[in-house]
């Protein structure tokens, strides 16, 4: 009769040099992640601020030719009949961490929108963003994404 050989019992299992590689990916890939997705929620920001201080805009525009003269200072306090004056409701009531002011006088206006970390974009009666540009990506101060 030939000889069969006893089967060794072997325990497979990770290595400590395994289990350390496949976190050190894990790692990476969570900060390469996080990155993305912090200027995905900064591009989505600023392109609500453009949007609504467009609306301003365009609400004051309205204003202005029914009454000769811009609507004058609305801030986050404003009343909603204030901002309704302009057409639209007060922006200032979104879940978005943005404040949006209006300031000026019976010829000129200018629309502020200022982020909870500090930076901030412009738009004035000729639609000039920032006071330098008709582009919005002119605005230096406002991290373009």
């Amino acid at each position: 009769m030939p000889h069969v050989p006893c089967p060794t019992s072997r325990v497979s299992a990770f290595t400590l040099v395994e289990l350390i590689a496949v976190v050190v990916i894990l790692g990476i890939l969570m900060v390469t992640g996080a990155v993305s997705y912090t200027t995905m929620v900064e591009r989505s920001r600023w392109r609500t601020a453009q949007d609504l201080l467009l609306a301003i805009y365009y609400g004051e525009q309205a204003y202005q030719s029914i009454n000769r003269t811009f609507s004058g200072g609305l801030v986050p306090g404003s009343s909603a009949a204030e901002w309704r004056a302009i057409y639209m409701e007060n922006p200032n009531l979104a879940s978005i961490p943005i404040t949006f002011t209006v300031s000026g006088g019976a010829a000129t206006f200018t629309a502020t929108a200022t982020s909870s970390s500090g930076q901030s974009m412009t738009v004035n009666e000729s639609r000039i963003w920032c006071g330098g540009e008709t582009d919005p990506r002119a605005c230096p101060t406002w991290r373009f994404p």
